[in-house]
């Protein structure tokens, strides 16, 4: 079947705004920061070739950290690492649309990338989503972040793997109050959870600005998700 291609989506960035300011300051950060729209503009690329064809569906859901913003190549992120356990493991016809947006917080999974699914007329038989890093950045309450996590967990479908984040400082609290949210659901048979920070010290762990994962933390990544999606097929 073949299908028109996806409107790109990006988030739209203010003129002053935390990576900007970082990057001017940073070398290491502005690295990672230039990699945003090149990322971006691979996966519109990608998007289009699977959109068409047969073999099950993945839609991918999130912010950099599923674009692979940090490692050396968008191959490289963890998306693409899982699908390729996944094209080994089980079917080598596996497709995976990635909507997911550099910068993104919580509320642009629910309002520009479920949207754009469900106006693509997208079915898939898998959905990811790795979200939230960036509602804590931007200093939601923990109040609005359980507020915005539920109106999530509301839009997405049934059976999302869902990436949890770790209760640590900064913003332990808030972190908390997400994973809450997430996990009450997943209680209820909503969504399945994994852990993505669950990491070993690797050399090449983190991204060159120490925040983003490098090709050794999606590396991690990856694996984490595999252990997840292996017990959805045996399921």
């Amino acid at each position: 079947m073949n299908r028109a291609p996806l409107t790109p989506l990006r988030v739209d960035r203010r003129p002053l705004n935390l990576a900007r300011i970082l990057a001017t300051i940073s070398e290491n950060v502005a690295v990672v920061d230039r990699q945003r729209e090149p990322w971006a503009r691979y996966w519109d690329r990608w998007n289009a070739v699977h959109l068409q064809g047969r073999g099950p569906l993945w839609v991918a859901l999130g912010d950099s950290t599923s674009q692979g913003v940090g490692a050396r190549h968008p191959q490289r992120g963890f998306v693409p690492g899982a699908l390729r356990l996944l094209w080994e493991r089980d079917r080598p016809d596996w497709r995976l649309v990635n909507l997911s947006m550099t910068g993104a917080r919580i509320r642009h999974v629910v309002d520009d990338q479920l949207t754009t699914m469900h106006r693509a007329g997208l079915c898939p038989d898998l959905v990811t989503c790795l979200i939230g890093v960036n509602d804590m950045i931007a200093g939601s309450t923990r109040h609005r972040i359980s507020r915005d996590t539920d109106r999530l967990v509301a839009a997405l479908p049934e059976g999302t793997i869902v990436g949890t984040l770790r209760e640590r400082h900064p913003w332990r609290a808030r972190k908390t109050a997400l994973n809450a949210v997430l996990r009450r659901a997943a209680d209820r048979g909503h969504l399945q959870l994994f852990d993505p920070w669950h990491w070993t010290v690797d050399e090449d762990a983190l991204a060159a600005d120490r925040f983003h994962p490098g090709d050794g933390g999606y590396r991690q990544m990856a694996l984490a998700l595999d252990m997840a999606l292996r017990g959805r097929l045996r399921g």
